[in-house]
């Protein structure tokens, strides 16, 4: 295969589009050169090995319920948009490595939807239709996977609804278990003395905050009281970002992927 640029340029080449998609590039902010050199040997890897770049994104778990954001319960524009931008950068990054690039996309609906009011068979239908989307628009460089395949519970792609809803909880519980959870994690030491972590959960408050609301489970008492409201934001949240930290653990497991 014919390479355009030496193999020695096509790393910084790479992350050149990897920059141009990027929100850290005009963030400001001091760190935001980090994000992209720890990505560079990663992308050498793939190049000396000859094959496509491979990344991975947590995206897309199920479709917010909160209808002063969404216009419909299942997939649309905004979808069709954010599939076809992702499936651009694998595009772009094949204009400067023969071997281009291919993005695995994780619905990870399991790890969060039971917090926020989505059912399970909602998680799972909203990930059919994206598959559907995907095909029909041939975004050929967008691959799906499913959290229960990262931990070892079966193949997700591949299993009838059925089946796949019956392992939903089992997927929560192992994923929370003790041979993936270290029980001694401390969320509320972390917040006060991490503050990637303190900004991740104001992240959270502030979007459960305007989303849960419309969660069909939760107690009417609690969604007209501010004060309880709140504190079950917090619980929330909290709990979050300590599955958070688990999947993030298992996302990062995918062999050689960004």
């Amino acid at each position: 295969m014919k390479f355009e640029y030496a193999p020695e340029d096509i790393p910084e080449k790479v992350i050149q589009v990897l920059r141009q998609f990027s929100l850290h590039s005009d963030s400001g902010q001091k760190d935001a050169g980090k994000v992209f050199e720890m990505v560079v040997d990663k992308v050498k890897y793939d190049i000396a090995a000859n094959q496509p770049i491979t990344m991975v994104l947590p995206a897309f778990p199920w479709k917010n319920p909160n209808q002063d954001k969404v216009i419909a319960d299942g997939i649309d524009l905004g979808e069709e948009l954010g599939l076809a931008k992702l499936n651009h950068l694998c595009e772009e990054i094949a204009k400067v490595y023969p071997y281009g690039a291919r993005l695995i996309l994780i619905c990870d609906g399991p790890v969060y939807n039971d917090l926020v009011g989505v059912s399970d068979e909602g998680s799972y239908e909203y990930g059919i239709q994206l598959r559907q989307m995907a095909q029909k628009k041939r975004f050929s460089s967008i691959h799906f996977t499913r959290l229960m395949n990262l931990l070892g519970l079966g193949d997700g792609e591949k299993l009838f609804k059925a089946d796949y809803l019956r392992l939903m909880p089992t997927c929560r519980e192992t994923l929370m278990s003790s041979a993936y959870f270290d029980t001694k994690f401390d969320i509320d030491h972390e917040l006060k003395t991490n503050p990637d972590t303190k900004i991740t959960f104001d992240s959270y408050f502030s979007r459960i905050s305007e989303d849960l609301r419309w969660s069909k489970g939760l107690d009417p008492v609690i969604k007209e009281d501010q004060v309880l409201y709140a504190a079950e934001v917090s619980r929330m949240a909290k709990t979050m970002i300590n599955r958070l930290i688990v999947s993030g653990l298992r996302m990062i497991r995918v062999p050689n992927s960004l």
